[in-house]
């Protein structure tokens, strides 16, 4: 049997961890992936207040690439803002909008969708 490569969401879970996931029921923090590095805090803030109240808003940015994270203070908020902008155009840039997942023990860190490690976990995925 094959091995697997893991989806590289550590970081994306690791930052979810961030939050009190006791309140799950209540609220949601949700990834936002392919922003433009131009887009602001309260640029993203605006756009997802739309749906509902935003609790708070991180920007994890380089000269080329951006994601967020953004928590609303509702879970049911956070599905329809889900809905709502997946897919949606940002300054050029088309965004990727999921829920974050919290942090699995047991995975490495410092990883977000698109990142290549230059350290090999050893689990590949057989390509049959």
């Amino acid at each position: 049997m094959g091995q697997t490569i893991p989806y590289p969401t550590e970081e994306i879970r690791g930052m979810s961890s961030k939050f009190n996931h006791n309140k799950r029921t209540t609220s949601m923090n949700i990834f936002v992936g392919n922003l433009s590095p131009e887009v602001t805090e309260d640029e993203l803030r605006q756009e997802f207040a739309g749906f509902g109240e935003v609790t708070s808003v991180t920007i994890r940015k380089d000269q080329y690439r951006a994601y967020a994270f953004v928590e609303m203070a509702r879970h049911s908020q956070g599905e329809t803002t889900i809905t709502g902008l997946n897919g949606k155009t940002l300054r050029n840039r088309v965004l990727s909008v999921i829920e974050a997942l919290p942090l699995s023990h047991g995975g490495v860190s410092g990883s977000y969708p698109g990142k290549t490690s230059s350290t090999f976990s050893g689990r590949v995925r057989n390509g049959r």
